[in-house]
């Protein structure tokens, strides 16, 4: 079986090796459509939040953004690509309100109670679909979420054709780690099936969509 983690790692590491972030214009830096940045940033700004995570966070991109206009809020971004990591530290972020970690997004290195270890709000941006469980990084999630909290994924959409040949077809060759392209029916089936009420599901770009659900904390059986 492919080791899908072990080739995404390998094909962003490659990808932050291109970068250059002191010689990189504007338009450059932002390498994924800057306009996905703005649609997310403001299903964020829906929520009021002190502790935020970005998992996939790249280069830092989204709390870049973000800490400009919440500046006392708290960030951690989660990666799985050292590289990219790095990248995101050297932009020098404010030290005491941004942290950028190397991870496993289906083995998420937080408790879930602890200060900075449970998140108002948390975001998956253009990475879902290179994870080979979706059902465990749904089960992370749902714990390190405070109760009431925001969970947002923003990913790929396509048509239903396209999508059958590439989950039969081109992804098993796929160089990048891509699991899996999900129809907003399955994303939501998912939210639904792990106690998420769904605040907004649609497709935003032609390419593109939005899931954003709350957090509801399940009755405890007598």
């Amino acid at each position: 079986m492919k080791d899908y983690k072990e080739i995404s790692k390998k094909s962003f590491n490659e990808d932050a090796e291109k970068l250059n972030l002191e010689e990189s214009s504007e338009e450059n830096k932002f390498f994924m459509k800057r306009e996905s940045y703005d649609i997310v940033q403001e299903e964020v700004k829906k929520e009021n939040f002190d502790d935020f995570l970005d998992i996939g966070c790249g280069i830092g991109n989204s709390i870049e953004l973000l800490l400009k206009e919440f500046p006392e809020s708290h960030f951690i971004g989660l990666d799985i690509a050292e590289k990219m990591i790095e990248l995101a530290k050297k932009k020098k972020l404010s030290p005491e309100h941004t942290e950028f970690i190397i991870g496993d997004a289906e083995n998420l290195p937080f408790d879930g109670h602890s200060p900075h270890q449970s998140f108002d709000v948390v975001i998956c941006k253009e990475t879902f679909h290179h994870f080979p469980h979706p059902e465990k990084f749904f089960t992370e999630v749902y714990r390190v979420l405070k109760p009431n909290g925001r969970f947002i994924i923003f990913d790929f959409a396509t048509t239903e054709i396209s999508r059958w040949i590439k989950n039969n077809i081109t992804n098993s060759f796929s160089s990048h780690g891509i699991c899996h392209h999900y129809n907003i029916q399955e994303v939501t089936d998912l939210y639904k099936n792990f106690n998420f009420e769904i605040l907004r599901a649609e497709n935003v770009t032609d390419d593109r969509m939005i899931v954003s659900g709350r957090k509801i904390i399940k009755e405890q059986t007598k």
